[in-house]
Formats: structure tokens, C-alpha cells, sequence
């Protein structure tokens, strides 16, 4: 089996199982604010990471509306359509 073959049905069976796996969760300033924290975390300290971490959601939502609900792949179904026809 070519090489692309097996990966068209490994993304297509990526795709499927995030779709049962989701949970769905809401994108407020305080839950990306957490993201952002854990991220810097671990490349900062920690006061300096919490600092940075809500500077950088308020900059993102003032250029950027908050994101659609967590958990929904049709972004990454988006994001994979030239490696797979979903």
C-alpha cells in the first residue's frame, strides 16, 4: 500500500476518533487565559508566565473574536483538507 494511502486512512481515522473523544468546553477569557498560562509556563516562571499569560489572551482577542466552542474538529478538518477529503 503507497506510503499517502496509509497516511489518508490514519488522518481519517484520527479525525474520527477526536470526534468521539471531544469534550466540549467553553473559550472565555479565563479558560484561555489557563491555556496561555500552561503553555508559558513552561518556558517561563511563574509569575512572570501568569503576567504574560493574560496580556497575551486580551491582545489576541482585541485583534481576534473568541474561538468557537473547544472540541469541535471542523477546524482541524479545515486544516487537513489537503491531506484528506472529509
Amino acid at each position: 500500500m503507497p506510503e499517502s494511502s496509509i497516511s489518508i486512512i490514519i488522518s481519517k481515522h484520527l479525525l474520527q476518533f477526536l470526534d468521539e473523544f471531544k469534550v466540549p468546553t467553553k473559550a472565555d477569557r479565563e479558560t484561555l487565559i489557563n491555556v496561555a498560562y500552561t503553555s508559558l509556563a513552561t518556558k517561563l516562571n511563574a509569575v512572570l508566565a501568569k503576567k504574560l499569560a493574560a496580556d497575551v489572551v486580551d491582545a489576541v482577542l482585541t485583534v481576534r473574536p473568541p474561538p468557537p466552542a473547544a472540541g469541535n474538529s471542523d477546524s482541524l478538518k479545515k486544516l487537513s483538507y489537503r491531506v484528506i477529503d472529509v
